[in-house]
């Protein structure tokens, strides 16, 4: 790869790791997908910035070109991560629909509820009024 290609590619992920810590730090990406991110970005970096490396991983991949094996190999990791994006999503899902269950039988129950006496068992002082026909 080329000295202009690695210094693109370099600096798309700094700016890329940039913002996933500042995702982190506003509390709108987990602790656990910033690190997952970071490694990713940092791998990518050093895979692109090793000559010997990315020609390994070209020749391990079955690629000819050292930018379609980048290629093949972020698609692959994207396919993951998408799988186990929707992996979680379906058990947030699953999990929603338990607690709008139990929240929907918590508050039947508390309509269902028999109020308390307000009786305090003190009798009229007087009686109600006869009424005559």
């Amino acid at each position: 790869m080329s000295i202009q290609g690695q210094i693109v590619i370099s600096l798309i992920s700094l700016l890329l790791l940039i913002y996933v810590v500042a995702m982190t730090v506003r509390q709108r990406l987990s602790e656990t997908w910033c690190l997952l991110w970071a490694a990713v970005l940092i791998a990518g970096v050093v895979l692109v910035d090793s000559p010997w490396l990315l020609a390994r991983a070209t020749a391990l991949v079955g690629a000819i070109y050292p930018a379609s094996a980048l290629t093949m190999v972020a698609l692959f990791l994207l396919l993951v991560l998408a799988i186990h994006a929707s992996s979680e999503a379906t058990v947030h899902s699953r999990q929603i629909v338990a607690l709008a269950r139990e929240l929907a039988l918590l508050q039947h129950a508390v309509e269902q509820r028999v109020a308390p006496p307000t009786d305090t068992g003190a009798k009229d002082p007087q009686p109600p009024a006869a009424t005559q026909t």
